[in-house]
């Protein structure tokens, strides 16, 4: 399993409070593997204009458009130049996607899969080298039937088949794929999630449909309601039986790629934690790599709890991931903080440690009137989402502001900054949890912070 990395950067707009238009895109896919794109050009761009750095070379007859005839733009470079464009101008270029696809072969630029060819939009939308963070860019992609174009980023609220995002999340833009994949649209608390099928699945499209919408209402159940308005989850069958890859990429939008095996069933399923793991991660807003202990550890914290909450997993094995799990996250010798020391351990466990503790300590302070539950849920209300970037201090005082404490700025200063000892036996023997000899989970009722335990577990 792993997770996209997102770039530093301040605040976005929320979304629907979408800037003015300022680049605008048309691209068609000729069905079998070139995209055709014409863009128009604002005044103000007269700039070097490029794409993701792997798929430069798959960009090809870049020229003006003037009166009916086209003019050759140079390449400098990486980039075109675009420099002549000072009063507007049109574009029109092509990519060589099937090419790029299985040339480039990694799902966060270009990659060919059974029908799909997959490929953000920073892969195919020539745009400035450089802009303002908050420039608008809108595309609106053809294909011909049978093929589908599926994407993670929003539409805009103009309609028309649009979609939009701003130039400060393009390099992170959620994933995307023209092709033959079949698609289904799966309802959830307050949002809509569609689901591109690539590939063969034993268990058949509607169980896996059926997956989809269990664990995405078990995180919607965790903060509220679903934390985006929409999301696209592609699953590509591969090899094996089991879930062996997750990743997300939520830049102006929301996506989830699985790659499930092809001869997975219902069992394989229900026992699988990464659908959930990855839909968590849309319910923060996003965080520069330094900081994935934030995102990472929150999502290795709730999942368990969201599916558990959902009566999708019993309370011995919420309890044996975290006994088997927590201490890979607790400070070595050499420890400079979660901001500073980047080992797995500390990004997943350390993170999920931070967030454990801020759960409880939120819970005594308030005399379990409110919970780490609250806390994200505000955030979310508030527009935080994995969709925009949000500086960690100001998540926290959201969050803290609808429990009433100040746990969380408390708590990230001085885990991010330093090597904090949570005690984590402390915690394991005031919860009541243990692990026996043989290997099975003890849950003692007696201990003090019992009821505490099943709260956290027991949907209300």
């Amino acid at each position: 399993m792993a997770c996209a990395h997102r770039r530093a950067g301040g605040p976005l707009p929320v979304v629907g409070s979408a800037p003015r238009a300022a680049l605008e895109y048309d691209v068609v896919h000729d069905g079998a593997g070139t995209l055709d794109v014409e863009a128009s050009i604002p005044p103000g761009f007269a700039r070097p204009f490029s794409v993701d750095g792997p798929a430069i070379p798959f960009v090809r007859d870049v020229a003006f458009v003037e009166d009916g005839r086209t003019r050759a733009a140079p390449r400098v470079g990486g980039a075109w130049d675009l420099s002549s464009c000072s009063a507007g101008c049109r574009v029109r270029y092509r990519v060589a996607l099937a090419e790029a696809c299985e040339t480039i072969g990694d799902i966060s630029t270009a990659q060919a899969f059974h029908g799909l060819q997959e490929a953000p939009p920073s892969t195919w939308l020539l745009a400035p080298t450089d802009a303002d963070e908050a420039t608008r860019i809108a595309f609106r992609v053809r294909t011909p039937p049978p093929l589908v174009f599926v994407t993670g980023v929003f539409r805009s609220p103009e309609g028309g088949g649009v979609h939009a995002l701003t130039w400060g999340d393009l390099q992170t833009s959620p994933y995307s794929g023209f092709g033959g994949v079949r698609t289904l649209e799966i309802p959830v608390p307050g949002a809509s999630i569609t689901l591109a099928l690539d590939g063969p699945f034993d268990v058949g499209d509607g169980a896996l449909a059926g997956w989809v919408k269990a664990n995405a209402e078990a995180v919607a159940g965790w903060f509220g309601r679903f934390p985006v308005p929409h999301a696209l989850v592609i699953l590509v069958s591969g090899g094996a039986a089991d879930i062996d890859f997750g990743k997300s990429l939520s830049g102006g939008g929301a996506s989830v790629f699985l790659r499930v095996g092809a001869r997975a069933g219902r069992q394989d399923l229900a026992r699988d934690w990464v659908l959930a793991h990855e839909l968590v991660h849309l319910g923060f807003p996003a965080q520069p790599r330094y900081r994935d202990w934030m995102e990472e550890g929150l999502a290795t914290y709730v999942e368990p709890l969201a599916r558990a909450k959902a009566g999708l997993l019993d309370d011995a094995a919420v309890w044996r991931g975290f006994l088997t799990g927590m201490h890979f996250g607790l400070p070595e010798r050499g420890d400079r903080g979660l901001d500073r020391t980047h080992t797995w351990g500390r990004v997943y466990w350390g993170g999920a440690l931070f967030w454990l503790v801020a759960d409880l300590e939120i819970r005594r302070r308030t005399a379990g009137a409110r919970s780490l539950r609250h806390a994200l849920a505000a955030i979310v209300a508030a527009g935080g989402n994995n969709a925009v970037r949000w500086a960690a201090p100001e998540a926290c005082r959201v969050g803290d502001a609808a429990t009433g404490t100040t746990v969380l700025a408390e708590m990230f200063q001085a885990w991010s900054e330093g090597p904090v000892d949570p005690q984590l036996d402390a915690v394991y023997m005031y919860l009541g949890v243990a692990l026996g000899d043989g290997g099975e989970v003890l849950l003692d009722d007696r201990a003090p912070g019992s009821a505490t335990r099943r709260t956290l577990t027991r949907a209300p």
